[in-house]
């Protein structure tokens, strides 16, 4: 009787698995963007690229002088958050 229940639940977390990975497709499925939609999504990636080659002289232009970055250790201005990507590794 265990086994029975045990096998009923496993196949009902299994379906449910199943189609939340589905519903999760479905949501990062790539759509067309309007043209400043995809100006955003571009410099997106652009300071990404930067910050993690530590291209500072790239984020030095990006960033608004009264630019504020907040992170689990703090938040800090434009400085410090140029000076921590040359410190810390988005890598891991």
């Amino acid at each position: 009787m265990i086994k029975k229940i045990v096998l009923v639940l496993m196949g009902v977390f299994l379906l449910n698995n199943l189609f939340a990975q589905q519903e999760v497709k479905k949501e990062f499925e790539v759509k067309d963007f309007n043209k400043e939609e995809q100006k955003l999504i571009d410099l997106s990636k652009k300071k990404w690229l930067w910050m993690s080659n530590k291209n500072t002289d790239s984020l030095s232009l990006l960033f608004n002088e009264k630019s504020m970055f907040v992170h689990m250790g703090g938040s800090w201005g434009k400085d410090k958050e140029i000076e921590s990507n040359n410190t810390f590794s988005l890598s891991g």
